[in-house]
């Protein structure tokens, strides 16, 4: 007797009333790729608001609702520009690409009023940036001026709702009818950079569809939310959260040109952390770099507070202040606060485009962690155009100051001496520079006055040869030069104190990762901080 192998019996199937020479592959249903039908989050992002319906929607794009599944990035392009296409509150510009040759894409989002005048907007948002001789006109000249929110959304590849959050929130501004949103665009203009890390997302989003199954897998630590390297870093790997002040990746020095060509008020920086936790956000804990502008905890904590009422009204955990603090100053947020910004940190729990279950029992799933960033999103960005023109001010104020001398001996400029090897000197000019940080070269050799070395050396004069590079601390980005240069950043005492107490105790570090920097000595320049020089004939660089 003749057997058929069991595999192909049960992988065919005989139609009643099929010829016997016709077989049928037996069918089957596909994947469902994010969020499954039991633990689905039907919450509308934007309750009650009206819609012109000639802009393009998301979901006509995604074939399920917005959030519930990992957009590509292709697709994420392709949607964010036919809402551009379609909507006369937007528009879109490339401002890079990436190693893997994506594009890097930002969108400007504000009234057609404004959309008009952004020639006049940018020419007096260049006087706030650098206001040394501009008296009380500019003052004036804010009461029309709107301000300008950087929203950057995953610079971590891996920490996916972030940018998962970028179709609604740009699609609600683009399209949103109800009067206070139209409002808010005459007050603002919003640059949303919706992926900062377009080869990162792309990595962890192949690992979690080819991992995908018929069943969710709820375990937080589970093979389908992918493994190392996962997405967080670029093509190379790197971590771009950590080279806002070196500029070593690409995509860096292309945002740095961005944000200066519009420099921004807030800067928003939208991030994941681990799957078990619930949302955190600004303000930051102690320690806090000397820096900062003087009312950035103030502003934070009029936005969280906003924020947390709405959080409030979903139910959902959140915290400040418990272990994001404000010392390093190469963190996203951190350029932002440094050129006079409101630097916002969101930290959602993160689900990597899937279902997951909490140590609480609960079930979170995909579009709610979406959701999370843009009821953050949204709630930032109305507290801040409720607030644009005290912001606006307080950012002058911070612009004006860093332009003062500096009253501490020794602290007046950073002195380079030139290098035998051009490109050593090369990679640290073209990082201050393409941040909008002044450096001038002198002519003539020249004597500098009290002048410390990188360890702690100490000489009353010296004599610097012609060459030299020389970066005044008393320049529009002197709060940022002073950030990056300085030798030995300074703890508070009653910080230190407890630092110690945690320390001892077994309960670790209050500081998140990075504890001491100075961007000269890790380029390999040979620097120096002496009081401004008297120079003649010197020229920018």
């Amino acid at each position: 007797m003749l057997l058929a192998p069991l595999a192909l019996l049960s992988a065919l199937a005989i139609p009643q009333g099929a010829s016997t020479g016709e077989t049928v592959l037996r069918d089957h249903a596909p994947i469902r790729l994010g969020d499954d039908a039991a633990n689905q989050w039907t919450e509308p992002f934007f309750p009650g608001a009206t819609y012109d319906g000639s802009v393009a929607r998301p979901e006509d794009f995604l074939g399920q609702p917005v959030g519930s599944r990992l957009a590509s990035h292709d697709e994420m392009l392709r949607i964010l520009g036919a809402i551009a296409a379609s909507s006369d509150r937007v528009t879109m510009e490339r401002y890079g690409q990436t190693y893997e040759g994506r594009p890097l894409v930002t969108l400007v989002i504000t009234s057609p009023r404004n959309h008009a005048r952004m020639e006049g907007i940018r020419a007096t948002a260049r006087r706030v940036w650098d206001p040394r001789g501009e008296g009380e006109g500019l003052d004036a000249a804010l009461a029309d001026q709107p301000a300008v929110a950087w929203m950057g959304y995953g610079i971590h590849g891996d920490e996916t709702s972030a940018s998962e959050a970028a179709l609604p929130v740009a699609y609600h501004l683009a399209a949103c009818t109800d009067e206070g949103v139209t409002a808010m665009l005459e007050d603002t203009v919003v640059v949303l950079d919706p992926c900062l890390n377009p080869d990162g997302r792309e990595r962890i989003r192949s690992m979690v569809l080819q991992t995908a199954g018929f069943r969710a897998n709820l375990d937080a630590g589970a093979m389908q939310r992918g493994r190392w390297p996962n997405g967080r870093g670029n093509h190379y790997l790197f971590d771009m959260n950590r080279d806002w002040m070196a500029g070593e990746a690409p995509e860096t020095r292309g945002r740095w040109a961005r944000l200066l060509d519009l420099p921004p008020q807030l800067f928003v920086d939208a991030h994941e952390m681990s799957g078990l936790d619930t949302f955190l956000f600004y303000p930051q804990s102690a320690p806090r770099n000397a820096h900062l502008p003087e009312r950035l905890l103030h502003w934070q904590g009029v936005l969280a507070d906003d924020a947390a009422r709405v959080f409030d009204g979903y139910g959902w955990g959140y915290y400040t202040r418990e272990w994001a603090d404000a010392l390093y100053p190469g963190y996203s947020d951190a350029w932002g606060s440094l050129t006079g910004a409101i630097g916002m940190l969101y930290e959602q729990g993160r689900t990597i485009g899937a279902p997951l279950k909490r140590e609480s029992g609960e079930i979170v799933s995909y579009r709610e962690t979406v959701h999370g960033q843009v009821a953050a999103s949204l709630a930032n960005l109305e507290t801040f155009a409720a607030n644009r023109e005290e912001i606006l001010r307080d950012y002058l104020a911070h612009r004006r100051a860093a332009c003062e001398p500096i009253d501490e001996p020794g602290k007046g400029a950073y002195l380079v001496v030139p290098s035998a090897d051009v490109e050593v000197d090369a990679r640290l000019l073209r990082a201050l520079l393409s941040q909008g940080i002044e450096v001038f070269r002198a002519s003539d050799a020249f004597e500098a006055s009290e002048v410390t070395g990188p360890l702690g050396d100490s000489e009353a004069t010296r004599t610097f040869p012609a060459g030299t590079w020389v970066v005044p601390s008393a320049q529009p980005q002197g709060a940022m030069m002073r950030a990056y240069l300085e030798f030995d950043p300074r703890l508070d005492a009653e910080f230190l104190q407890k630092e110690r107490e945690s320390i001892e105790r077994g309960k670790g570090s209050k500081v998140y990762d990075v504890t001491a920097w100075c961007l000269g000595r890790q380029l390999g320049v040979e620097g120096y901080w002496a009081s401004m020089p008297e120079l003649e004939g010197w020229s920018p660089a």
